[in-house]
């Protein structure tokens, strides 16, 4: 049985749609016409993670605007999921994704940081954030910012479900807002320079460093 087929697994889908937005803070998979169409590509991106096993995962801060929050998918930009990266073999069948937004096809450049180098390597990361609502600005939700200690520590108990659930081998905490989360809720995790803000290469180097470690 793959873990979106575990009852828990569903029940913490629910329990992300249920989640409530507020003046700075957006529930990408609420149930309305957006959102049904980001939850069903988040549902589809499980489903192939499922069939792969994964035994690593990577979680990040918060959705972006240019990427997630378009998407539905983690780390997923628009240009991605309709095979704009035609070297990303998880993506190249487009099938079960669709565009929320009618208008151009938005590029993020965490997002092709991230599926350009974790699509070379043989067993892929699962992709999460602590915090799983889009955190903005007040009346802008085409801006980011940095998820409040309160916001985080709101919904750690359903990031701590999602590791239950998936009882993954390794936890990766991308940037200092995972790590302080993850280390608060006593997981062990090893921290990787977020690719945001000209740290690629930091990013790439260490994820590479690290990935080694798992083949030797």
């Amino acid at each position: 049985m793959t873990f979106t087929e575990n009852p828990e697994f569903e029940a913490w889908l629910n329990e992300l749609v249920l989640m409530t937005s507020t003046p700075t803070t957006e529930n990408l998979y609420a149930d309305d016409p957006v959102g049904r169409v980001r939850l069903g590509n988040l549902k589809e991106y499980f489903r192939r993670m499922a069939l792969l096993s994964p035994d690593i995962i990577l979680i990040g801060e918060a959705p972006g605007y240019q990427g997630t929050r378009r998407t539905g998918v983690p780390f997923g930009s628009e240009h991605i999921i309709t095979g704009g990266m035609p070297e990303v073999v998880f993506f190249q069948d487009t099938n079960g994704f669709e565009r929320a937004f009618d208008d151009r096809v938005y590029k993020e450049p965490t997002s092709t940081i991230m599926w350009r180098k974790i699509s070379k390597y043989k067993h892929l990361p699962l992709l999460w954030a602590v915090y799983p609502l889009h955190p903005h600005e007040a009346g802008n939700t085409e801006s980011n910012r940095t998820p409040t200690r309160s916001e985080v520590a709101a919904t750690k108990d359903h990031l701590q479900k999602l590791l239950h659930i998936l009882q993954p081998k390794t936890v990766l905490s991308l940037g200092n807002t995972a790590k302080v989360t993850l280390d608060n809720l006593g997981i062990t995790t090893q921290k990787i320079r977020h690719p945001a803000r000209g740290g690629g290469p930091v990013f790439e180097r260490q994820l590479d460093e690290f990935m080694q470690t798992q083949t030797t």
